[in-house]
C-alpha cells in the first residue's frame, strides 16, 4: 500500500481487507469497536451481510487494522457506487484507542476508493460524535 504525503510511514500497525473475514467475523468487530458508541446499532453476520450489500460496501477496499498478534483491533468500511465513495462503520477499539489506527484505516479507504476511480468521497459523523470530527476535522 503506498501513503502519499504527508505520511512518510506506514500505519503504525498491519492493515488487512475486509474480504478476508467471514461476515460473522466482520460483525463481531464490528461490535467489538462500538461498545461505547453514541448510538447502539449491534451487529450479526446477517445484518452485516445484509448492510454490506445494500449500501455497495466493497469488502477489497474496506480494512480492519490488527495488533501485534494478529487480532482485530479496529475496522472501517468503503461503499462505492460509480464514482462515489462513503466511508462507513469506521471504529477502532476502545483499548486501541489514540493510536492513530482511525488515521491509518482512513488513508487506506481513501487509497483504495482513489483506485477504483471514485472522484468524491463522503463521510457522516454522528452529531456529538466528537472524537470522530475530531479526527476527520
Amino acid at each position: 500500500m503506498t501513503f502519499s504525503p504527508p505520511y512518510a510511514s506506514p500505519p503504525p500497525r498491519p492493515l488487512v481487507r475486509a474480504s478476508d473475514f467471514d461476515y460473522k467475523a466482520l460483525a463481531a468487530i464490528y461490535n467489538d469497536t462500538r461498545v461505547d458508541y453514541i448510538v447502539p446499532m449491534p451487529m450479526n453476520a446477517a445484518r452485516m451481510q445484509e448492510y454490506v450489500e445494500a449500501y455497495d460496501v466493497d469488502l477489497d477496499a474496506s480494512f480492519i487494522a490488527v495488533d501485534v498478534d494478529g487480532q482485530p483491533v479496529g475496522l472501517g468500511m468503503v461503499g462505492i457506487r460509480d464514482q462515489r465513495a462513503w466511508i462507513t462503520r469506521l471504529g477502532v477499539m476502545p483499548s486501541q484507542r489514540g493510536k492513530r489506527l482511525g488515521q491509518a484505516l482512513m488513508d487506506a479507504m481513501v487509497v483504495a476508493a482513489w483506485g477504483r476511480d471514485c472522484d468524491r468521497i463522503q463521510l457522516e459523523v454522528i452529531s456529538g460524535n466528537d472524537p470522530a470530527r475530531g479526527l476527520f476535522v
